[in-house]
C-alpha cells in the first residue's frame, strides 16, 4: 500500500467491507468519484475483477498499488 486514503477507514460500517486489510466506504468513493456502486460491491465482494484501466484508478483512489489491489481482489474472491 502506498497509504490511506479518505476513502479508507481502521473500522467497520455498515457500507464499509474489508479489503486489501482496511475498510473501503463504497459509498462516498461511489458518490465522489462517479463510480457505479454496484460495480464497486462486486469487485470489493470478489465476483469481478477490474480492468487494467480502472484499476490503476481505483489503486489511486484506495492508495493502494495496482499489484496490491489484485491481490486484495483475488484474496477477496478465495474468501468467498
Amino acid at each position: 500500500m502506498t497509504g490511506p486514503t479518505e476513502y479508507v477507514h481502521d473500522t467497520p460500517s455498515v457500507v464499509t467491507p474489508l479489503f486489501g486489510g482496511v475498510y473501503v466506504d463504497m459509498k462516498k468513493l461511489a458518490d465522489e468519484k462517479g463510480y457505479d456502486y454496484s460495480y464497486l460491491s462486486k469487485i470489493f465482494g470478489g465476483t469481478r475483477m477490474p480492468g487494467p484501466k480502472f484499476a490503476k484508478r481505483l489503486a489511486t483512489d484506495l492508495g493502494m498499488t495496482v499489484p496490491d489491489l489484485y491481490a486484495a481482489c483475488e484474496a477477496a474472491e478465495a474468501a468467498r
